[in-house]
């Protein structure tokens, strides 16, 4: 799948290799249901696919693999597969995006690669280097990175995924508030949720607390003008509040 590079530049991929490298150190993680939605994915069954990332992990040492719950595994890229794609796994440049998560990064990211790409709306999230690059007025030094394009209506969003299961949804209502305060604080967010282009997004679990949440976000958006989109993911579940093992 590597077609190779002799000068010391990042290597030239197929489009396969490329898009999924992509994609799976943009979410920090990939999952063979988001990734058969990229193009050059299309024509794959999910056996095929899981044999194709199985030779990018393999010889070429690009992904690696561990659980993400029950028998489902998620991939991640190695150092080499980071390095490849022209980033410095030390961690410089664009952010470290290599190796196996963390129980919380791991909630964190499979509940944004759900609500981006597993969604009926598809969006996309942004990098650290994208964001800079195309919204230079709107960053800021220690803003955390959860924003994503929907390209389809032109706006920017903020996705925050909710990783305390059933409860503290009074807490998880602060936090959206504190965002709020924290963008609006910022000129060109402002000009952006005055112009009806930005918004936030929370990604929950469970029905149950998708709508304990509705109304006072809803009390947030009419304060403030942010609109917040409330996102179930219900496998999500599985993660923050795994079932007892036998």
């Amino acid at each position: 799948m590597n077609s190779g590079s002799d000068d010391g530049a990042a290597p030239a991929f197929d489009p396969l290799t490329y898009d999924v490298l992509d994609h799976v150190g943009r979410y920090r993680m990939g999952v063979v249901e988001a990734l058969l939605r990229l193009p050059s994915c299309a024509g794959f069954s999910p056996k095929g696919l899981r044999r194709a990332l199985r030779t990018l992990g393999g010889a070429a040492g690009l992904l690696g693999s561990a659980p993400l719950y029950g028998d489902r595994r998620y991939y991640y890229l190695t150092a080499v597969g980071e390095q490849a794609l022209g980033n410095d796994p030390a961690g410089q440049g664009a952010g470290r995006r290599h190796g196996p998560l963390s129980e919380v990064a791991k909630v964190r990211a499979y509940g944004l690669v759900a609500f981006c790409c597993l969604a009926d709306r598809p969006r996309q999230r942004l990098t650290a280097t994208e964001f800079r690059e195309h919204f230079p007025a709107h960053h800021r030094p220690g803003l955390p990175m959860g924003y994503y394009a929907d390209h389809d209506s032109g706006t920017l969003g903020f996705a925050r995924v909710d990783a305390g299961g059933q409860g503290r949804w009074e807490r998880l209502v602060g936090r959206v508030r504190d965002d709020i305060e924290r963008h609006r604080a910022i000129p060109a967010f402002r000009a952006s949720i005055d112009s009806g282009t930005f918004e936030l997004a929370v990604v929950t679990a469970t029905a149950r607390k998708a709508e304990r949440l509705r109304e006072p976000l809803g009390e947030c958006f009419r304060a403030s003008g942010v609109p917040v989109l409330v996102h179930v993911v219900p496998d999500l579940i599985q993660l923050v509040a795994p079932p007892p093992r036998d």
